[in-house]
């Protein structure tokens, strides 16, 4: 024991070796004191004259690691604890167990904020505890002094609380104790929509872009040779970064579908200019200058090779944005049909009865 409280006297999170560990504050020790050294009879939940809530260790009166036992023997420890933290925990154990039996109703309840796994115990961001008193005078009662019709007997399962009695609201729908998440929730929501709402654009931007890339292409005339624009395509696609190579080959119907990113069809996509005649060598010039542009979302016009290209190939950006915008529309009123179509699972909370 005398090791372990020596390890909780020196905080180790961020020191990258033993001699920069800083003490701990000494009320984080004397809380760790209190849980797993000294426990205090007086705020425990059970009774300390009873011999049968856990028969083996006896009555609390009657215990010798009774720091009131023998006050001679603890005589720096003022409140009457208990010295044995295993056998003080067993019997909070059997203490819930024993209320569980009595109150079939009985909440369990956690201090900590999420549990992993499934469990009956609720953490405590699923509930509020209600503390009936009165609030001061001209201050509006705070939400855990008001009392509604979702109240429910709890016990705490864990914590410095551990074994007692309170009474809880579970109900997230409860407009008294949970009001201020159900407006986080909806914060949240509103933002998730926004943030949706926001991708789909920057999507369709992009997807505009890439049909301007398009019509560019089919206007461009070769002028040089075809042996000298090979030239000039090598060297263009050569130059390319593997991510703009990558969107080359998707293009060109070359991606892996098990890997956008594979280096084999990256590599293919740079040897097009090989088997390209003129015409195909001047278009694959003129994206791999655009393509770099084509994932831009900005309305700037300013320095733009797709926005110069348009310009000068004299396309009509507005009725082709126009119909991206349809496309994408109708793409969503598809989506929107499968989805409410399919059969929509009921969430339901079950309540563990014990």
């Amino acid at each position: 024991m005398q090791e372990k409280a020596l390890a909780h006297c020196f905080d180790g999170y961020f020191a990258a070796n033993d001699s920069e560990r800083s003490l701990v504050p000494a009320s984080r020790l004397q809380a760790w004191i209190e849980q797993n050294v000294y426990l205090s009879l007086k705020s425990a939940p059970f009774s300390k004259e009873d011999e049968t809530l856990l028969p083996e260790a006896g009555s609390c009166a009657n215990c010798p690691k009774r720091t009131g036992f023998n006050t001679l023997l603890f005589s720096e420890v003022k409140d009457d604890s208990c010295s044995d933290a295993g056998c003080f925990n067993r019997k909070l154990d059997a203490h819930i167990t024993r209320r569980i039996e009595k109150m079939p109703n009985l909440v369990l309840i956690s201090e900590r904020y999420t549990i992993p796994g499934e469990t009956p115990i609720i953490p405590c961001r699923n509930y509020v505890e209600v503390v009936t008193r009165k609030p001061r005078k001209g201050k509006e009662a705070r939400p855990e002094q008001r009392l509604c019709d979702h109240l429910k007997p709890a016990i705490y399962a864990d914590g410095m609380e551990k074994g007692q009695l309170v009474k809880v609201c579970t109900d997230r729908a409860c407009k008294v104790h949970f009001r201020e998440q159900q407006q986080q929730d909806k914060q949240r929501l509103q933002f998730k929509a926004e943030k949706t709402a926001a991708n789909r654009k920057m999507k369709q931007i992009i997807s505009f872009r890439h049909r301007l890339i398009a019509d560019v292409l089919k206007r461009v005339k070769p002028q040089f040779g075809t042996e000298e624009m090979r030239m000039v395509a090598c060297f263009a696609l050569r130059s390319l970064p593997h991510e703009l190579v990558c969107r080359l080959a998707k293009r060109h119907g070359l991606q892996n579908p098990k890997d956008p990113r594979d280096y084999q069809m990256a590599e293919k996509a740079r040897t097009l200019y090989k088997k390209a005649d003129g015409a195909g060598l001047a278009m694959l010039i003129f994206e791999a200058m655009l393509l770099g542009s084509a994932e831009r979302t900005t309305d700037s016009k300013d320095d733009d090779p797709l926005s110069i290209a348009a310009a000068v190939f004299k396309i009509d950006t507005k009725t082709l944005r126009a119909s991206v915008a349809e496309e994408a529309k109708q793409k969503a009123q598809k989506k929107a049909q499968k989805t409410s179509g399919k059969p929509k699972l009921a969430i339901t909370s079950e309540r563990v009865r014990k």
